[in-house]
């Protein structure tokens, strides 16, 4: 049991249940201008120890205080920040590091370790006073250094966490030369942009950055430098990627094992079509990348200014065209509306448009086009209904990007080449049978062609073969399926549904006369306007 001023700090051993220092107030009066004695349990020789080396042996103790005339006192919790990466031979400088202190997640003191308040263990938990083999360390915060940190006025009053760790790693020392600065090498092997938010995107990075002077300025670095803006947008550290190529490539640099990258770079969404430079830096400042550096500029990605599209195919299915392909451009940045226009470039009109058409993945564009924001999903597959001025006239497609719903405005069109969506032209028929059954004239018959798209009604008419008179007339919407035509027409896309077999009463002059029968497609059920005649 020590005392100091106010208190009684008892000493506990350490424990899975108790391991902590208990701090109770006491009434005895102590010098309190007298430094407080360390609660540490070292023998004169550890201590002696403990002074000469900068490293300290690992505490069992935690330690709990209280202002005097005290019964309660706020928890803290504490964070070992410096650098995560260094040689060996400085791991014993306490200074590269500090020790934040919060109360609430909001820092209130910043403490300095000094020689012994820190100690270094390795992977199996053991302590380690003088590093000698590169890897993974844990750097801790030792029983001294609990103990001095208990002695900062402005920390009385706080429960100070006693587990304060790090992880590091420890490279061997190297001693640089003239030549290591010369060694700069680095290649950028490939980059995409893409949207990640209204108001974010991310460039994908991949290459590597291999230089010599790496041995004294270790922490890595990518930058984004925007030549639009004049200036650097972003910086984030690099997360080392190992590059056996890069090693087998350059053997005498330094660091060339671990030189590789391949990491996304979050930047404004507005500077995602500026042109870019990606800048790779090793430098001695694992806060800022500042301080002593080593810069190596690629080659500047220049934005796509292009306005870039292609249609794939266009497919008649099932009563409609599926028109497949992609429009990529970057000038449809913050125009989120993708509709397609049927235009009539025979007639000069539109015919209809499809709007909000959904995106469809195209991994292949982004690789095309890797400055093109949004190219990985920039393909379309729409459905376009058969409308009668498709079967001759040229159609046209258009893409177009907006900001706005009806897509009338503030918008980025691409107009694809006029083309016929329907080449087979033709006007076939035959007549398979005509005869009188059961007091009726039975006709069997085929009409197929394009043209009867929006001529719904199917009409026979009989006339007199040398007066040009109309005997008789029928109309129907019924066909009977004739796969034989599809076979025979493949251009004909209503050729399957171009059969029919009627039974007609018999009038007179239909006995005695010869007769002539005229297939006839209408868009109207009189099919006395808008038709076509075999």
């Amino acid at each position: 049991m020590v005392a100091f001023a106010g208190i009684v700090v008892t000493t506990t051993s350490a424990s899975a249940d108790d391991n902590t220092v208990v701090a109770t107030p006491q009434t005895s009066q102590v010098n309190s201008s007298e430094p407080a004695p360390s609660t540490s349990t070292a023998t004169p020789a550890d201590a002696t120890s403990a002074t000469q080396n900068t490293l300290a042996q690992p505490a069992n103790t935690a330690v709990s205080y209280a202002a005097a005339n005290t019964t309660s006192w706020e928890t803290t919790t504490s964070t070992l920040n410096g650098p995560t990466k260094l040689p060996s031979n400085q791991v014993q400088n306490p200074r590269n590091y500090t020790i934040g202190v919060y109360r609430n997640e909001t820092l209130i003191y910043t403490y300095h370790p000094q020689l012994g308040d820190l100690f270094i263990t390795n992977q199996a938990g053991q302590v380690v006073n003088q590093p000698t083999t590169t890897g993974t360390y844990r750097l801790q915060l030792s029983q001294q250094g609990l103990s001095n940190m208990r002695r900062v006025p402005d920390l009385q009053g706080y429960t100070l966490q006693s587990n304060v760790t790090t992880t590091i790693q420890l490279y061997q020392p190297y001693t640089s030369n003239t030549q290591d600065y010369q060694q700069n090498y680095g290649s950028l092997d490939g980059y995409s942009i893409r949207q990640t938010s209204a108001t974010e995107a991310a460039i994908h990075v991949a290459g590597w950055h291999a230089s010599g002077a790496s041995s004294l300025m270790p922490y890595g670095w990518l930058i984004v430098f925007d030549n639009t803006r004049g200036r650097e947008i972003k910086q984030v550290a690099i997360d080392p990627v190992n590059r056996p190529d890069v090693q087998a490539a350059y053997r005498n640099v330094y660091g060339s094992l671990q030189s590789g990258f391949n990491q996304d770079i979050i930047i404004p969404l507005s500077a995602a079509g500026d042109d870019l430079t990606i800048i790779a830096r090793y430098s001695s400042d694992f806060i800022n990348g500042e301080g002593q550096r080593i810069d190596h500029w690629f080659n500047r990605i220049n934005a796509d200014h292009g306005n870039h599209a292609w249609i794939d195919s266009v497919q008649y299915v099932n009563g409609h065209f599926q028109v497949n392909g992609w429009h990529a451009t970057n000038q449809a940045l913050g125009k989120n509306h993708h509709t397609l226009i049927i235009w009539d470039a025979s007639q000069g009109r539109e015919l209809t448009r499809i709007p909000d058409v959904a995106a469809v993945a195209r991994p292949d564009l982004a690789k095309a086009y890797p400055t093109i924001l949004g190219a990985d999903h920039a393909g379309f597959s729409v459905d376009v209904p058969l409308l009668p001025a498709m079967v001759t006239d040229n159609i046209q497609f258009v893409s177009r990007y907006s900001s706005t719903a009806d897509s009338n405005r503030d918008y980025v069109d691409y107009w694809f080449a006029p083309q016929q969506l329907l080449s087979d032209h033709r006007n076939q028929g035959y007549l398979d049978s005509v005869n009188v059954q059961n007091g009726k004239l039975h006709i069997a018959v085929w009409h197929a062609t394009n043209q009867s798209i929006g001529r719904p009604y199917h009409t026979l008419i009989i006339l007199n073969a040398q007066t040009g008179h109309e005997l008789l007339r029928y109309t129907t919407k019924q066909y009977a399926s004739r796969p034989d035509l599809t076979r025979a027409f493949p251009g004909i896309v209503t050729a399957g549904q171009s059969g029919f077999n009627v039974d007609l009463q018999l009038v007179p002059g239909m006995g005695n006369q010869p007769l002539q029968i005229v297939s006839r497609w209408s868009a109207t059920q009189d099919a006395n306007s808008n038709y076509v005649d075999y």
